[in-house]
């Protein structure tokens, strides 16, 4: 007798392990079948005395017992009477030694003792419901050909009426994700939660592991958002990606709902994938990147008319250039200061009224947008302590409190970017004529000549006559990285004593406006940069009217561990050059300031990391100014813009557009030139398409050969020899590969594959554990 003894395997993953799932109540029929297969179908006569159980299958006796492709052990081994027992050698009858389920767990060990599930066919003994006792197509030895054919005897066809399906699905490897046997968890899973899919969704695992910023709904896990086994919508998801995201975010499904002007991105079809990222990243609200960048893939050129007023939405070309001056939003990638990225009650999105009138007076409502952050005061007060002053003369109410012929901002200023400091215009159009500005700084002020008035000069430290200019001030001299903050001493809201900067460690400074929303994004993405740099004083400053009430109720926050000092009068915005809110100012112990960032750009927490660090003298001058040029908004090197169309590429195949994908790493070649990583991305994105045999051909080019990492080269190339059915080649080169790098863990996964192919089943569980453990990080 041949004995085998089965463990049913725990619920930890082995994909492509086979298993045999047993779904049904039909034993009683098929044992009626299993006794006819034991008479041959030849014309061969019945023996009438004891025969020896090797001459049971021969051609004319049973020979159907021996012709799966894997055949049972005891009928390999001609022990039929194992399981068969003779009763009447005259009349050539047996019977079953043993009875239902004990006829298979005398050698087959099958414990559901601490399993709270069990297939019900186990618990009613029907093992032959689901499996052949003399063979099958594979260990397994199910009555199917395949794993959801027999699964398919009692359940319903999941993959009706579902266009997109889980790739176990529409491979009917039901046992990828569902154990035949036995489980701690509901429904036969092998695991329960994120924790299932991730196991073979193992990139998605480590770049959620690398994420400082993760999807809630990820908590609850993935079929929160997908269907398991498939659905209507790419990527399985349950709903329209609009709709879905909608389902548990319904303030901004409100505030959609109810925008006079929607944005168009938000109701296309990729809506809010077209700027969030669905998982985790690096961002807050799960950004897809700076949102400026985001912004700029669309408004880089000019839209179409859109909306009920028929106007065409310019190109932010001035944005593009890498000389101009940035708005404070602008430069850190932070549109959303202005507009509203769902959709607003205004034209252009924007959050509050600005208007394109020329003139306006100067206590006009249309001032609404640039008093959200700047302070009010710089056009109302005379002597407030802007920087464009002759003395103590604030020239901005000169400029805009002249009755209702007041000077827009917009006058003087761009909006987003220009060719000039401060955003003062060359020029600017009155009816159909240009009225040219010539602004020049100085040191301590600086001349404007228009073609409203001569050249007039203004200077903060030593008052100039109002009077036409006839020579002209001295130019400014730029103001160096390493300007110096003089140490300042007071006390906070409650009365505690604050020294700035600190004298041991790094200072960061929140000045924060009435703005309440824009104060707790700031305040948020401070806490999220801290928590990396620990070793920094935090100081938050309420400045503008009502400090002192908002600084008080800040002070009570538990969420704000900070002290809130009360700055109505503006002395320490003056001091620290700020003029709009919120800005973050980082200042060494020696009071040199070395950054200043306005708004709360959903990047303020990773901009901020190298500041501290040079703040604190872990790195140098040159590494800070690296990441500024890293991360800027648009005047990104070649690398990084390389990495961006990866990305980008990455997201299609993610949403099941590889021919889209494909499109954007070609033009990225075109354009770039085939960096290594670009023609590995390429290569995994024919691999998607299915053209295995063009991805092998750009993997195996000499020039590739020679530039790539020798992991990445290897992996590609086993993807692509894997996807050709190249076996013996794929597994020469995944040895050689985990031989020089035995952490790789996706080469462990397509070894597994490949002794899966080869029927070695405990070497492919053994790679596929290896491969899960590795991507883990165990």
């Amino acid at each position: 007798m041949c004995i085998m003894r089965v463990t049913t395997p725990t619920p930890t993953k082995r994909r492509g392990l086979p298993r045999s799932i047993a779904p049904c109540a039909v034993a009683l029929a098929l044992l009626t079948t299993l006794t006819t297969q034991l008479y041959s179908a030849t014309p061969a006569a019945r023996p009438t005395t004891v025969t020896d159980p090797a001459g049971c299958v021969t051609a004319e006796c049973h020979a159907a017992v021996k012709a799966s492709k894997v055949v049972h052990g005891p009928i390999a081994g001609n022990t039929c009477d194992a399981c068969h027992e003779l009763k009447d050698a005259k009349a050539h009858t047996f019977a079953l030694i043993r009875q239902n389920a004990e006829m298979c767990t005398f050698c087959h060990e099958l414990s559901t003792e601490k399993k709270a599930t069990v297939h019900k066919p186990v618990t009613l003994g029907e093992c032959l419901a689901c499996h052949d006792p003399h063979g099958g197509e594979a260990r397994s030895m199910l009555r199917d050909k395949t794993t959801a054919e027999t699964c398919a005897r009692c359940h319903e066809n999941i993959n009706r009426d579902r266009k997109f399906l889980h790739t176990p699905s529409a491979k009917g490897a039901c046992d990828t994700c569902h154990a035949p046997h036995a489980s701690k968890f509901p429904k036969l899973l092998d695991v329960v939660g994120v924790d299932l899919c991730l196991t073979c969704h193992r990139d998605l695992d480590a770049r959620m592991a690398k994420a400082k910023v993760n999807h809630k709904a990820i908590d609850e896990g993935c079929d929160k958002c997908h269907d398991p086994h498939g659905a209507a919508e790419p990527m399985a998801i349950r709903q329209p990606i609009g709709q879905l995201c909608l389902t548990c975010h319904e303030k901004v499904k409100t505030h959609i709902d109810e925008a006079r002007d929607k944005h168009s991105v938000v109701t296309s079809d990729r809506a809010c994938l077209t700027c969030h990222t669905p998982h985790g990243g690096d961002l807050a609200s799960l950004m897809a990147d700076i949102p400026a960048k985001i912004c700029m893939n669309c408004h880089d050129k000019a839209i179409d008319p859109r909306g009920n007023d028929g106007r065409t939405v310019a190109a932010m070309a001035q944005i593009a250039d890498a000389k101009s001056f940035k708005h404070g939003p602008i430069r850190e990638g932070q549109c959303g200061g202005c507009h509203d990225v769902h959709g607003g009650q205004r034209d252009l999105l924007l959050h509050a009224a600005y208007s394109d009138k020329l003139y306006l007076p100067p206590d006009s409502d249309e001032y609404a947008l640039c008093f959200k952050c700047h302070d009010a005061r710089m056009v109302k007060d005379a002597k407030a302590p802007t920087q464009f002053r002759n003395g103590e003369n604030n020239l901005h109410v000169v400029h805009v409190s002249t009755g209702k012929r007041g000077h827009n901002c917009r006058t003087c200023h761009d909006t987003h970017a220009g060719a000039n400091d401060r955003l003062v215009q060359d020029s600017f159009t009155l009816g159909k004529s240009i009225v040219p500005i010539g602004f020049v700084r100085s040191d301590t002020g600086g001349t404007c000549t228009t073609g409203c008035h001569l050249q007039f000069g203004y200077d903060r430290d030593s008052p100039l006559p109002v009077t036409p200019l006839t020579t002209q001030p001295a130019p400014i001299a730029r103001t160096p990285l390493d300007e110096l903050f003089k140490p300042w001493t007071g006390k906070d809201i409650k009365g505690a004593a604050v020294t700035l900067p600190h004298t041991t460690r790094p200072s960061l400074i929140v000045i924060i406006g009435p703005e309440v929303n824009q104060a707790k994004q700031a305040l948020a993405q401070v806490k999220l940069a801290i928590a990396a740099s620990p070793d920094v004083e935090v100081v938050v400053i309420v400045a503008g009217p009502k400090a002192a009430e908002q600084a008080t109720t800040l002070s009570g926050d538990a969420s704000v561990p900070w002290p809130v000092i009360a700055d109505e009068a503006d002395v320490l915005s003056e001091k620290l050059g700020v003029r709009g809110w919120p800005t973050t100012v980082v200042l060494r112990p020696d009071g040199q300031k070395v950054a200043t960032i306005a708004g709360a750009p959903a990047s303020l927490a990773i901009r901020l990391a190298p500041y501290l660090d040079f703040a604190a003298g872990k790195i140098d001058r040159h590494a800070v100014e690296q990441h500024a040029i890293k991360s800027g908004i648009v005047t990104d090197d070649p690398q990084r813009q390389a990495e961006w169309d990866i990305q980008m590429a990455q997201k299609l195949l993610e949403e099941g557009q590889p021919q889209r994908a494909r499109k954007v790493l070609a033009e990225a070649i075109r354009d770039r030139g085939p960096t290594p990583r670009l023609q590995a991305a390429m290569a995994h994105t024919l691999l998607q398409l299915g053209q295995a045999k063009e991805a092998l051909t750009l993997i195996d080019q000499p020039a590739a050969t020679a530039v790539w990492d020798a992991d990445q080269h290897d992996v590609l190339r086993a993807q692509a020899l894997v996807a050709l059915e190249d076996w013996v080649a794929a597994k020469k080169t995944l040895l050689a590969a985990v031989e020089r790098n035995p952490k790789l863990a996706q080469a462990h996964y397509l070894l597994g594959q490949v002794y899966e192919h080869e029927n070695d089943w405990p070497k492919a569980a053994a790679a596929y554990r290896k491969s899960n453990e590795l991507s883990r990080g165990k």
